[in-house]
């Protein structure tokens, strides 16, 4: 099989009608489909280099299909489990007061009580798609999230606010003042959840167009996440690990004991994804080759994966981010998602 690397080049933010793309040519750019505010990614073949099509617009839905079963499900793994707690990380808050207009701080109800939150202004009227993002780090603590930040190294999913999508970044338990101990991507996958329950309560939300979106250790928390419920209408999920331990970092439980390092660790569940995720990364990045294992390690046809060439572990995010902002403005909300990014083979 040949190897396969994706490369994402965008048109420059001045005149985002064009295209720049890398060909037998050299450097040049060509008019797009449409519409004229989109960035677009393309896939290129290395070796026997080809252009990919230009479509007049993306598919975004596809037919519903047939999932595996598992045989022992994520969720229910979790609701077994009993964590026993060894050492505490909880963080002082409260978070930082952002600036008005751009984020409000919030409180959002969850199983141990009021997290704090940011939350953009919400639409006056008709119903809107709406993102929650993770972020890496600390992914439980929020912080500053507004301050502009280099294009090859903005974490903060600024992309999806000024595209116009409805932005959720949460604290989790443990973290901020909050309630609760941070247990490590276990009950934290129920404080997303609720964090979508309070999103989708929303006049304005559309509540079958909430999407989620993390980086790093939120990348893991979202792939958790969405392999224990269907609940988001798509997940991409940028530098998730295999197993936790991937981190070797200090944790508030026993690595040692599979009973609970298996139920925090996204790799063992790919079987139980329900509703369709990106596991992304940059073709630089040292996680690049899990990416590559989480691709070859499952069939599950709602799973899929994307290398960005030529990008690292942070630079990949805002080009990718935009990208996926513009899917899900256009994205009507019916079907199965599908988007419209290039993905690695199955097989």
């Amino acid at each position: 099989m040949l190897a396969l690397a994706l490369m994402v080049l965008f048109a420059p933010v001045q005149d985002a009608t064009k295209v720049t793309e890398v060909g037998a040519g050299g450097l040049g750019s060509e008019p797009m489909g449409e519409p004229a505010d989109r960035p677009t990614v393309r896939a290129m073949v290395l070796g026997k280099v080809r252009r990919a099509p230009v479509r007049k617009s993306p598919p975004l839905i596809r037919p519903a299909v047939k999932v595996p079963q598992p045989k022992t499900s994520l969720a229910q793994t979790r609701a077994a489990l009993r964590t026993q707690l060894i050492a505490d990380f909880n963080t002082p808050g409260p978070p930082p007061e952002p600036p008005a207009g751009v984020f409000e701080r919030i409180t959002y109800p969850s199983q141990v009580g009021d997290l704090s939150a940011y939350l953009t202004p919400l639409p006056d009227r008709g119903k809107h798609p709406a993102v929650i993002w993770l972020g890496g780090g600390d992914t439980n603590t929020i912080g500053d999230v507004w301050s502009d930040q280099p294009a090859d190294k903005d974490m903060t999913g600024a992309a999806f606010r000024r595209a116009g999508v409805t932005m959720m970044v949460p604290s989790l338990r443990g973290a901020n003042g909050n309630p609760g101990r941070k247990e490590m991507n276990l009950g934290e996958v129920d404080d997303v959840l609720a964090a979508a329950d309070f999103l989708a309560a929303q006049p304005t939300i559309d509540p079958k167009r909430i999407y989620l979106v993390g980086y790093s250790t939120g990348g893991g928390l979202a792939l958790l996440t969405s392999e224990s419920t269907d609940r988001f209408r798509a997940v991409f999920c940028f530098g998730p690990v295999w197993d936790v331990r991937d981190y070797r970092e200090r944790q508030p439980y026993d690595q040692a004991d599979q009973t609970e390092n298996r139920p925090r660790s996204p790799g063992y569940w790919l079987e139980d994804v329900r509703s369709p995720i990106w596991v992304i990364e940059g073709g630089d990045a040292n996680t690049a080759p899990t990416i590559r294992r989480m691709r070859k390690a499952t069939k599950n046809p709602m799973v899929y994966a994307l290398i960005v060439a030529g990008r690292n572990h942070f630079s990949q995010l805002d080009p990718v981010n935009r990208h996926i902002a513009s899917d899900i403005l256009l994205d009507p909300g019916t079907g199965v998602y599908r988007g419209s990014l290039p993905e690695l083979p199955r097989g």
